[in-house]
């Protein structure tokens, strides 16, 4: 489990126990750690919108969070502002597992993509790094072999489990002129790819481009 996560997590329980304790108990103490608790659980948040401010970003989620959070320190809800972080902190966690579950995704994808292949180049056939192949090359794929390139079937045929990008579970049939896409499966036949699209070009490529941009565009909610 990440530090980030065990953190959330800690922070959680140590607030629940003191709304807890703090709503079932009438110990001088207990308020006294209600109103440090509130106090020091509220200076990260404050901070973090000092510097989106700083950076022109007055309608950032820290900005809202900080400000609700110093209305109930100013009218002295300590009870409100430790909810108020309860809630920071919950939210800032699924945040913290859906980024970790997106990385795992896109790790996963990227160990389809294949290292080698057979190219078809100057009437002799030789096995270059994916990295090397360039657009126009004739890619030689047999059967069990992941496609590593974006094309169309130059010539043969085989079927196609396309799964990882569409998630159809039957393979699809491909003849000459058909496309294929790279990290799908050619799972019978023997095919040759005319490479239309290679290295990030590639839709596995765009489609992880794509996720990465979507994780980074979200609005941040941190504790």
């Amino acid at each position: 489990m990440p530090n980030e996560v065990r953190l959330q997590i800690v922070i959680i329980i140590a607030i629940s126990a003191l709304l807890g304790a703090w709503l079932t108990l009438d110990v001088p103490i207990i308020a006294s750690l209600l109103v440090a608790g509130a106090v020091l659980g509220a200076l990260p948040v404050v901070w973090r919108a000092v510097r989106e401010v700083r950076e022109h970003n007055w309608a950032s989620m820290e900005m809202l969070a900080s400000l609700a959070l110093v209305l109930s320190l100013v009218s002295a809800s300590w009870a409100s502002a430790l909810f108020i972080e309860l809630m920071l902190a919950a939210a800032r966690l699924l945040s913290v597992l859906t980024e970790a579950r997106t990385s795992r995704s896109i790790e996963s994808l990227l160990k389809l993509r294949p290292g080698t292949a057979k190219v078809r180049r100057d009437g002799g056939m030789s096995t270059i790094p994916v990295g090397d192949i360039r657009v126009g090359d004739e890619v030689v794929v047999d059967a069990g072999t992941r496609i590593a390139v974006d094309g169309s079937v130059a010539s043969g045929e085989g079927a196609v489990d396309q799964s990882t990008l569409t998630g159809e579970s039957l393979p699809v049939d491909v003849a000459v002129g058909s496309p294929v896409f790279a990290s799908t499966l050619l799972a019978s036949g023997t095919i040759t790819i005319r490479a239309e699209k290679v290295g990030k070009d590639t839709t596995l490529d765009r489609i992880v481009q794509l996720v990465e941009a979507a994780e980074k565009s979200q609005s941040r909610i941190s504790t």
